[in-house]
């Protein structure tokens, strides 16, 4: 506390310290400006008091006069704060758009990254392992009838390629969804929850269209992972039963709702206005030109809904 205190007079003169020269030289003005008058007004209020006359017209014309002065520097200082608050809101904004513009260009990069290391696994890790399992089959077929112990370890071989595969697919999978490039959102995002559900005990109601809708691969894979960590939310920290999904058309729109009817949250605690992943999902969506709805209460359960042009837009400038 004692720091804080005897670090303020030197955090305020920092901030004296941005100002341009011509802004100094204002509020010195504006100083100088008010010194006189009060002198001035002083001399006046003494020289009533005694009822003697104003020592000097002189001084009556200074005084008037710094008033004036007084009152030009003021108009002269209000109009610099507000053309420097006008600056520096634009300032804010430009930056605010840039930042938001470098935001989406990392996630892009980010995703391509994640397919083209998927596709090197499914392809090159994945021949790899299919041809150790078929030397493998080779193998035990030659030792048909051999030792049971060089059997058992062949099996248990076996067994270990088999759960590697497994945790290739899992790994491919969560990289890029296969689905989700050969059959669209719809069909890669029913596939997930009702894989996802079912491990974690939840009954799902899914509401999907028919048809894939043609929607920009960015807008795709974002929705995607917004579920994903929707969802993941949801088996962590919702302690639900149900859970809905829709995903709906609307025009050149798309809309997507996440519910279920857990224990909630409040909207207006801090841990939640910080956290990395909501923020993640509204950023996602914004910097597409959607819009990202985030809804609850405590005992009430907890909604996404989320509506974006189906063809990726600028995020607007704010």
């Amino acid at each position: 506390m004692v720091s804080d205190v005897a670090e303020l007079p030197q955090s305020r003169m920092a901030r004296l310290r941005l100002l341009s020269w011509p802004f100094r030289l204002l509020l010195c003005a504006a100083l100088a400006a008010c010194l006189g008058a009060l002198a001035l007004g002083e001399l006046a209020v003494r020289s009533a008091v005694s009822n003697e006359d104003f020592p000097n017209p002189v001084l009556a014309e200074l005084s008037l006069l710094a008033l004036s002065l007084l009152a030009i520097v003021l108009l002269v200082l209000l109009t610099r704060l507000a053309i420097d608050k006008v600056t520096m809101e634009k300032t804010i904004a430009s930056r605010s758009a840039e930042l938001v513009e470098l935001w989406s260009h990392l996630q892009d990069n980010t995703e391509r990254e994640k397919a083209d290391l998927a596709r090197n696994l499914h392809d090159e890790l994945g021949g790899l392992l299919t041809a150790a399992r078929m030397d493998l089959s080779w193998l035990q077929s030659a030792a048909a009838g051999q030792d049971p112990t060089v059997l058992a370890r062949l099996q248990q071989l076996a067994d270990e390629l088999t759960e590697a595969m497994d945790v290739k697919r899992r790994v491919v999978e969560n990289l890029r969804p296969a689905l989700l490039d050969h059959f669209g959102l719809p069909t890669a995002m029913q596939n997930y929850f009702e894989e996802m559900c079912q491990k974690a005990g939840l009954i799902l109601t899914a509401t999907l269209p028919d048809d894939s809708p043609e929607i920009s691969d960015e807008l795709s894979i974002a929705l995607f992972r917004v579920g994903q960590e929707s969802l993941t939310n949801i088996v962590r920290h919702a302690r639900a039963r149900h859970v809905h999904l829709e995903l709906g058309v609307d025009g050149d729109f798309l809309t997507l709702v996440i519910a279920d009817d857990g224990v909630g949250i409040n909207l207006e605690t801090n841990a939640l206005q910080l956290s990395h992943g909501i923020r993640g999902m509204r950023h996602r969506i914004e910097s597409l030109g959607g819009t990202f709805d985030l809804r609850g209460g405590r005992g009430t359960g907890t909604s996404i809904r989320i509506r974006s042009p189906r063809q990726r837009s600028k995020a607007p400038a704010s």
